[in-house]
């Protein structure tokens, strides 16, 4: 996941705060766009669809330029100064994903490898139980050896509708 940077500092600085919202909205717009699409600040004329809803005008195009925030580059703009602007460049990112998929790599191999030694212990554990367990004796348990066990010889029924045990 990429991510468009804005620093607190903005909040105070006149360049921003002299933007229009039109503007504001477009120039945090090409800043996510650029972060996702990896471009480091270039942003080219079809992509301008995506910085604001009603797209970009000429007159937003001028302001952003003027406030030095976007500059203008053989038919294209580009965010000066990118990483100043508190953004990652692209290989950055990309280097960043790679480690984090190898090491998430890794964490399955080895979580995979201990899942199969715990189960594997555990099934042949289950299985194939202690010596005690096939004799085929029946086990009675700890607190209940040498107990009798109780013989029932009948049990107790209700007469249905009147309450009453029967004899």
């Amino acid at each position: 996941m990429t991510d468009a940077r804005l620093p607190g500092r903005w909040l105070t600085d006149p360049r921003m705060d002299g933007l229009s919202d039109r503007a504001w909205r477009t120039f945090t717009g090409s800043l996510m766009w650029s972060n996702e699409a990896g471009t480091d600040g270039k942003i080219p004329p079809r992509a301008m669809r995506f910085l604001h809803p009603e797209g970009v005008d000429s007159a937003t195009t001028a302001e952003l330029i003027k406030a030095g925030l976007w500059a203008p580059d053989e038919g294209t703009v580009f965010v000066p100064n990118w990483e100043l602007m508190g953004q990652e460049l692209a290989e950055v990112v990309n280097a960043r994903r790679a480690g984090n998929r190898t090491r998430k790599r890794n964490e399955r191999e080895r979580r995979k490898t201990k899942v199969t030694e715990v189960v594997t212990a555990d099934v042949t554990r289950d299985v194939t139980g202690s010596q005690e367990d096939r004799t085929g004796k029946d086990r009675t348990g700890k607190d209940r050896q040498g107990i009798a066990e109780a013989k029932v010889t009948s049990w107790p029924v209700v007469v249905p509708g009147s309450g009453r045990v029967a004899s």
